[in-house]
């Protein structure tokens, strides 16, 4: 059965006429509940992979700080690089058949990542321009994606999909880690009782596992079915990407505030992941830790990060978001 986003009202979920949680009163709506339940599969199998490659770039390099964080530079400039560019096109294009492109291409690099791991071809090098062209291709999903909610659910529910959205990537972060230290373990198991003498096994079965979750959102995309009046306006914004580029550049240059805020949130994208960075050269070189207990660290963070996004959902529209936003801001800080 093809899924159809018909009027904006939400599906009935519950029989028994209960009041439904303030917290997840956008997935009411279907098309919606059902991509975020995709993207959330979607999501821990990136955490996933997160977690074997930065294990897997320690393991060929001997403990390499440099090299890890070569890894993740590539991945940031590109994204940074690109931003503006894919911001625009998710402006002008039909999302739902541009996000079958970007998903379709992540899943290839997850899959093409754990094909060169389990032959034994894998460099550090060859690491690095993956993560690139997967920062490359984030910087044209990220906008689509985030384009598409408003979409998919009513005004009035919008900023509690915002907030639900944040609960896909960063609080899957609760459940993929550990998941990837599990099966670390599992795949090197199996793979030592059927006596293959592999290499890297457990690497290349989690690179994998990150290629197979990607499934469900493409299945979810393909059946998606926008109002036609939708794709009509996003297709007749079409113009110079250029000219594109510019106005939205200037709408920025004009408000008052959005300069700070996007100050605040670039600066958070460049120095934030480098507590993820450094928490697996930590846990090997000074705490000794296992794959497992390496994911349980980077699980604490996201469980922390599940509360938060669960709190924001549920208090909803908010008078005072600024106040609400400078405060996490130095929560942050201060860790």
């Amino acid at each position: 059965m093809t899924v159809t986003r018909s009027e904006q009202k939400p599906d009935d979920l519950s029989a028994s006429g209960k009041r439904e949680l303030q917290t997840f009163k956008a997935l009411r709506h279907r098309n919606y509940r059902l991509l975020w339940i995709s993207l959330i599969v979607s999501a821990i199998g990136t955490w996933i992979q997160i977690v074997a490659q930065s294990l897997l770039v320690l393991d060929i390099t001997h403990n390499s700080a440099p090299a890890l964080g070569a890894v993740s530079l590539a991945q940031a400039a590109s994204f940074f690089l690109f931003a503006l560019i894919g911001g625009s096109i998710a402006d002008r294009t039909d999302k739902r058949r541009f996000l079958l492109i970007t998903q379709s291409l992540s899943m290839l690099l997850a899959f093409l990542l754990g094909i060169l791991t389990i032959t034994g071809m894998i460099q550090v090098w060859m690491i690095v321009v993956l993560a690139f062209c997967s920062g490359t291709i984030l910087s044209f999903d990220q906008p689509t994606r985030s384009s598409l909610v408003p979409i998919l659910v009513p005004q009035e529910d919008l900023m509690n999909a915002i907030s639900l959205q944040a609960i896909v990537f960063n609080g899957s972060a609760f459940i993929g880690p550990t998941l990837a230290g599990l099966s670390l373990g599992l795949f090197d198991l199996l793979g030592k009782q059927a006596g293959l003498h592999v290499n890297h096994l457990g690497y290349a079965g989690n690179f994998f596992l990150n290629g197979i979750s990607f499934f469900g959102v493409l299945f979810v995309l393909y059946r998606l079915r926008l109002p036609e009046a939708d794709v009509q306006a996003s297709t007749e914004r079409r113009g110079p990407l250029l000219s594109s580029i510019r106005s939205s550049l200037g709408v920025v240059k004009r408000d008052a505030v959005l300069p700070w805020v996007l100050s605040g949130y670039g600066a958070l994208l460049f120095f934030g992941p480098s507590t993820s960075l450094i928490l697996p050269i930590f846990a090997r070189q000074i705490l000794h830790l296992t794959a497992f207990e390496l994911g349980l660290l980077f699980s604490a963070s996201g469980l922390g990060i599940i509360l938060g996004a669960l709190i924001v959902a549920s208090l909803g529209d908010i008078k005072y978001k600024g106040v609400l936003l400078l405060a996490a801001f130095l929560l942050w800080s201060g860790r």
